[in-house]
């Protein structure tokens, strides 16, 4: 069996390093709790890269698209058909009404 020792230094100056110290503080096995810590940092970070290299995939095949314009037609604001009109408020009263 092979066993690695490392050796942390805080500087107790450094609030960072305070917050560091009081987390390990308070942990009950700080070796178990440092080697899941530097786990759950690693999978982060290549979460974080996959993601990137998602995105990156994604807009490249993105930009390679053409986009085709359409047009919407725009209705003219004038009413042409007053008897139209009047069905058609008749039509949204009843709705109301039934609401």
């Amino acid at each position: 069996m092979s066993i690695k020792f490392f050796k942390i230094r805080f500087n107790t100056d450094n609030p960072k390093d305070r917050t560091v110290m009081n987390i390990l503080k308070k942990a009950d096995k700080q070796n178990a709790f440092i080697k899941n810590a530097i786990i759950v940092y690693e999978e982060k970070q290549q979460n974080e890269q996959l993601i990137d290299n998602i995105l990156t995939a994604v807009r490249s095949e993105l930009s390679n698209i053409q986009l085709m314009q359409t047009s919407v037609p725009v209705l003219n604001d004038e009413i042409t058909d007053e008897n139209t009109a009047a069905t058609s408020a008749d039509i949204a009263d009843a709705f109301l009404d039934s609401l």
